[in-house]
């Protein structure tokens, strides 16, 4: 029987020398996530294709914040063929992986009727949000697979949307990727059940974020009228605590769990 988890329980910190991919690791919520994961001690991977400028400043971040080690790769996720070469680049650097967060992501490149939806939009938005997100999960999973010995907790997170179930008919690209990663998080948790390794779908909801800052006007009226009973936006912070909590090897037998992290939102109500 494997005991992994019974392990991992008794060790106080379980990030402590984890090692921990992000993509979209410069954007609000990506951020949050490694800065979470430097404060318990974490190596982190950063994945985005901001310049290296920018990454560079975050590295120096989570070095201050905690991180034993930081590495950053700049790429775009829908470039499938560099993605075996970031997860070596990775281990040579920090060792084997223990947690994918895949964060990064893109919304529809206008909002728009449908009807005016082009064959190239769509494949731009699917590309990284759906392919892009699962030939690298498939990476990660091949290399996770491969490992004997295993002292950190393990884990896949992704970072999808409440759009899995919630349609916005003026994004329909975008809302038709992030169903499709409600149905990859499934998929994957089977296939990595027998590994214990446990595999989490975090939806966020209306969210602080580059995505929803040129709508954020018309969300604020929205929250203010009830649209969220929590009644505020979700932070990136939100966010990064659950991905802290899902890595800790604690809730494995929760396997394929989707988190709702929207403030209520969709809490069907009368």
């Amino acid at each position: 029987m494997n005991n992994i988890n019974t392990e991992i329980s008794q060790n106080i910190n379980p990030h402590s020398g984890q090692t921990v991919f992000i993509t979209g690791a410069a954007g609000t919520i990506g951020s949050a996530i490694a800065r979470r994961f430097a404060r318990q001690g974490a190596k982190i991977a950063l994945m985005d294709k901001a310049d290296t400028s920018q990454l560079a400043l975050l590295e120096a971040e989570l070095i201050a914040e905690g991180a034993p080690q930081v590495i950053s790769i700049q790429g775009d996720l829908s470039d499938t063929e560099r993605h075996q070469e970031w997860v070596q680049k990775i281990v040579q650097a920090l060792g084997p992986i223990h947690c994918l967060i895949n964060n990064a992501g893109m919304g529809a490149l206008r909002r728009a009727d449908m009807l005016e939806l082009s064959p190239d939009a769509f494949d731009i938005v699917m590309n990284v949000n759906l392919k892009g997100t699962f030939f690298l999960t498939q990476k990660v999973m091949a290399h996770m697979l491969e490992q004997k010995e295993v002292i950190h907790p393990r884990a896949i997170i992704t970072v999808s949307s409440i759009s899995v179930d919630v349609a916005s008919i003026e994004r329909v690209e975008y809302c038709m990727s992030k169903s499709a990663l409600g149905m990859m998080t499934k998929l994957v948790a089977l296939r990595l059940a027998a590994a214990n390794i446990p595999v989490f779908d975090l939806r966020p909801g209306i969210t602080h974020s580059g995505m929803t800052k040129p709508v954020e006007s018309r969300y604020d009226k929205l929250i203010a009228e009830g649209l969220v009973p929590i009644g505020r936006w979700g932070e990136g912070e939100d966010m990064a605590n659950i991905a802290l909590s899902l890595a800790s090897g604690n809730f494995a037998f929760a396997t394929g769990t989707v988190i709702q992290a929207d403030g209520g939102l969709t809490i069907p109500s009368l």
